[in-house]
């Protein structure tokens, strides 16, 4: 048992509201949250497809940019290798 190295998202997201919704205006209530949960969209897709939230056919993925689009398709590519793999 000792301290903890890192705060708990729930503590330091208290004073750091930075992050809102494009689509609603909404503020982001956990540190961790990929989704607005007010409208269900995306905070950041780049970020959500990283981590699997969303398929490479969501729509919220026309708002990444080029140099993301590349990431995104070695990242496709990886997984359908693992897919075929299996």
């Amino acid at each position: 048992m000792g301290w903890r190295q890192t705060p708990a998202p729930w503590v330091t997201m208290q004073h750091e509201n930075a992050v809102t919704c494009e689509g609603c205006g909404e503020s982001k209530k956990r540190v961790d949250a990929y989704f607005c949960h007010k409208c269900q969209r995306p905070y950041n897709p780049f970020e959500a497809y990283k981590a699997a939230e969303i398929p490479i056919a969501h729509p919220s993925l026309d708002r990444c940019s080029a140099t993301e689009w590349v990431e995104i398709r070695k990242i496709e590519a990886k997984r359908k290798a693992m897919r075929e793999g299996l």
